[in-house]
């Protein structure tokens, strides 16, 4: 599903509102300054979404069988030039 929201100011998020997004730890060392430790929480559903709109699944390839009889390939006639 695409989410957005009226007016429309942002790129629409993909996916669900039971998307629980991923929690990072994040450790910056400074030369002589030490080591500073942070955790942060990213993705997941964001919450201000008001309308959504459904992406379809596209329809099943067919599977045609090939028989010998088919061409393969198709020569162009730059192509047959470029032979000679």
């Amino acid at each position: 599903m695409l989410w957005w929201r009226f007016p429309i100011e942002e790129a629409p998020y993909v996916g669900s509102p039971l998307d629980l997004g991923h929690q990072f730890e994040v450790v910056i060392r400074r030369h002589g300054e030490g080591e500073e430790v942070g955790s942060y929480f990213v993705g997941g559903w964001p919450g201000y979404h008001t309308h959504w709109t459904p992406i379809p699944l596209p329809a099943e390839p067919s599977h045609t069988p090939v028989s010998s009889d088919t061409p393969t390939a198709v020569s162009s006639p730059a192509a047959e030039g470029e032979r000679a």
